[in-house]
């Protein structure tokens, strides 16, 4: 899938390509009432990868509860992903933090 080829990119920079993806792919599974063409648990999955990779947690769980509400029945590695996404997003917080407390500490010596 061009969806996985999206979340591996280096640093999550393709994730929202990825989304892109699996929303034409949706379309078209709706134009052409085709079941064929409507995102799958792997595509979802993919995609939420990829959200993780950039540590997008709110994506990743949007993607979920979407997965869900169509009747995709989200799988371990679709879980392992998700979770992923919010490790990934606390440690991109936890370095902001760190570096804000660096400043800070710059700042209170001069």
């Amino acid at each position: 899938l061009a969806i996985s080829a999206c979340a591996r990119a280096p640093h999550g920079a393709r994730w929202k390509e990825g989304i892109r993806l699996l929303n034409e792919m949706r379309d078209a599974a709706l134009k052409t009432n085709s079941t064929a063409e409507a995102p799958d648990v792997v595509a979802y999955t993919a995609a939420i990868a990829g959200c993780s990779e950039a540590g997008e947690y709110t994506a990743a769980m949007r993607l979920i509860q979407t997965m869900r509400s169509e009747g995709i029945m989200p799988n371990v590695v679709t879980f392992s992903a998700v979770m992923n996404a919010c490790a990934s997003a606390s440690a991109i917080m936890a370095r902001r933090r760190e570096e804000e407390d660096r400043s800070i500490e710059l700042e209170d010596v001069k």
